[in-house]
């Protein structure tokens, strides 16, 4: 009864204090629209205080006792997640932080704050709840007003279309601040790419020198570097007269504690590596690092991060190029942990798994509790993607490739081989949907004898040089106890490698796999070949690229993985020969004969 008196008294308050309107639409607090918003004064953060620099600023005045207030939070909950690299959503209640986070439905997913004083409640005049103000990058209000108004709810198209105007203006107001035209930039481009092609080395420098000179005083900007793809220009690594004009500027920019300085910072590890003094490739790589450090730390990264796709994707792959004995000697990798830990983006998230088959490879030889904290980070930052696709459906429809991707991510960074429980347990099931053999329909059909798996396909070069070991190991062992398998899977394509054609297969997997009993007595295969139910990427081998063999036990488990099948097949043969040896079974009297590499 009580809980039904306050929801009485608080739909009365709001009709009674209906003081203003906004054309037709009715207002209970001051209008700012299309002014400069008052200042945000907070008591205290409920939640991590935003990074707001940049973008859209949602304001909830809201109460737990008010239920217009709480049937509108799930909808705010919605913008939160759609609208991540644009809005901030920002619930401001006030009541005590107590009585705030007591309320245990609905639950609030964006930043919560409180102002008991009511500071930001007086400034902006507010006398009914729920109450939204949105803001825009610029601190000017946009849409203000009772959310749930009839005819002028605040929906999704409302905020898309606000951010987007506001976009499509601040693309055109900063083309129109460009400090060097397209038209000045295309004569420097085209200068630079003369020098390039230069021979005399002597004449290239002292023009170089020149060039540079000419645009000693000249102050770029980043719209300046993003109009280099309006140019001639070919690459920003192919030409050093444009990266060394262009690098004071970004160095300047760089020590902005904003976001402009933060993605100046990222383009320089991008593309300013170079150890131009010739040291030496690994000094370079060293040089890499520090700059990929540099930018990681630098005040602005988790801004850059979370507010941008492109420049957090690229983030996280830049890990995958970076030399091991390098990341050693820094510090880089406590950076990629907290980035991750900013990350709430779908896209990125896909490639979150790229990481961890760095953090985890033998050559880092990184503690095994910090590999595991690791997992166990990407695993929840890629759960919280699929768990976005599942509510948003209708977002990511459209990139079904990309959704599969993440969902394939997810499996692998919770498989036994990510865990490092791999080896020296049970083989994971592989089924097959057709094989030469026809009495092995799965990889358990083979338990009770030594089994090599060679997963490939008919495209991989390295996979079809490797037949020649394969053939080898298969004459040694046909009499004994050890199957060879050659896995592979349905790819839309067949390589005729007697013919050299390419044959279209999409769309067509029994095509597909009517071609392989020709291209099995055309490469002379001796050995077994199956086409698995799954990619031949097989997440739970750990996959990566082909080809890659593991061999199993008799009793099913795998005891080695990511051999190279083009490796001498002596090395193979040793391990056979000693698990048919432990397993109690025949082997071959004689170690196999090494083969002579000839250099």
């Amino acid at each position: 009864m009580k809980k039904l008196l306050l929801v009485i008294l608080s739909v009365i308050w709001l009709g009674a204090n209906a003081q203003e309107t906004n054309g037709e639409k009715k207002l209970w607090a001051k209008s700012f629209l299309n002014q400069k918003a008052p200042e945000l004064i907070v008591e205290q953060w409920i939640t991590p205080k935003p990074v707001t620099e940049g973008k859209f600023v949602l304001i909830d005045f809201w109460a737990t006792w008010c239920a217009p207030c709480r049937k509108a939070i799930p909808e705010l909950n919605s913008f939160h997640k759609l609208f991540t690299n644009d809005l901030v959503v920002i619930g401001l209640s006030k009541e005590t932080a107590e009585k705030v986070t007591s309320m245990k439905e609905p639950v609030i997913e964006y930043s919560s704050a409180i102002d008991t004083k009511s500071r930001t409640y007086s400034a902006f005049e507010v006398k009914g709840i729920p109450h939204c103000v949105l803001i825009d990058p610029s601190g000017v209000v946009r849409w203000e007003g009772f959310p749930l108004l009839e005819g002028y709810e605040l929906t999704e198209k409302v905020v898309s279309e606000l951010i987007a105007k506001y976009k499509s203006g601040n693309v055109q107001s900063a083309q129109n601040k460009a400090t060097i035209s397209i038209e000045e930039l295309s004569e420097l481009v085209n200068e630079s790419n003369e020098i390039v092609k230069m021979n005399i080395i002597k004449e290239a420098q002292e023009r170089q020198s020149k060039l540079i000179e000419k645009y000693k005083e000249h102050q770029f900007t980043l719209q300046d570097f993003d109009n280099l793809q309006f140019t001639k220009v070919k690459d920003f690594n192919y030409s050093k007269t444009i990266r060394l004009v262009f690098y004071p500027s970004l160095e300047r920019i760089s020590k902005e504690r904003s976001v402009k300085g933060a993605r100046a910072s990222y383009l320089i590890m991008s593309y300013y590596p170079y150890d131009e003094s010739k040291n030496g490739r690994y000094d370079s790589e060293i040089k890499r690092v520090n700059l990929y450090e540099e930018c990681i730390n630098h005040a602005a990264f988790a801004e850059l991060v979370s507010g941008d796709n492109k420049f957090a994707t690229s983030i996280f792959s830049f890990l995958q190029i970076m030399n091991t004995n390098a990341l050693k000697q820094t510090h880089l990798l406590d950076g990629i942990y907290s980035a991750l830990k900013l990350n709430r983006s779908f896209e990125v998230s896909w490639g979150a798994a790229n990481v961890f088959n760095v953090i985890s490879s033998n050559s880092l030889g990184l503690a095994k509790d910090s590999v595991e904290a690791f997992r166990k980070l990407i695993s929840t930052k890629t759960k919280e993607a699929i768990d976005s696709i599942e509510t948003y459906p209708e977002k990511y429809a459209t990139n079904e490739k990309l959704v599969d991707k993440i969902k394939s991510s997810f499996e692998f960074i919770n498989s036994s081989f990510a865990k490092g429980e791999f080896l020296n347990n049970p083989a994971p099931e592989i089924e097959f949907i057709w094989c030469s053999n026809s009495d092995i329909k799965r990889l358990s059909d083979t338990k009770g004898k030594v089994t090599i798996i060679d997963f490939w396909a008919t495209w991989c070069g390295p996979c079809v040089r490797s037949f020649g070991n394969m053939r080898e190991l298969q004459e040694r062992y046909k009499d004994y106890q050890v199957t060879i398998i050659g896995v592979t899977s349905i790819q839309g394509s067949h390589t005729d490698r007697k013919n050299n054609i390419k044959i279209d297969t999409k769309g067509d997997p029994d095509k597909e796999l009517s071609l392989m009993p020709t291209f099995i007595k055309d490469m002379d295969i001796t050995w077994n070949i199956a086409f698995s139910k799954n990619t031949v990427f097989n997440i739970s081998y750990g996959v990566s690229g082909i080809p890659h063999v593991a061999i199993i036990d008799a009793n099913g488990k795998v005891r080695y993985n990511g051999l190279n099948p083009n490796s001498n097949p002596s090395i193979e043969a040793e391990k056979i020969d000693a698990l048919l040896k432990e397993a109690g079974l025949t082997f071959p009297a004689n170690p196999m004969e090494k083969k002579v590499v000839k250099e």
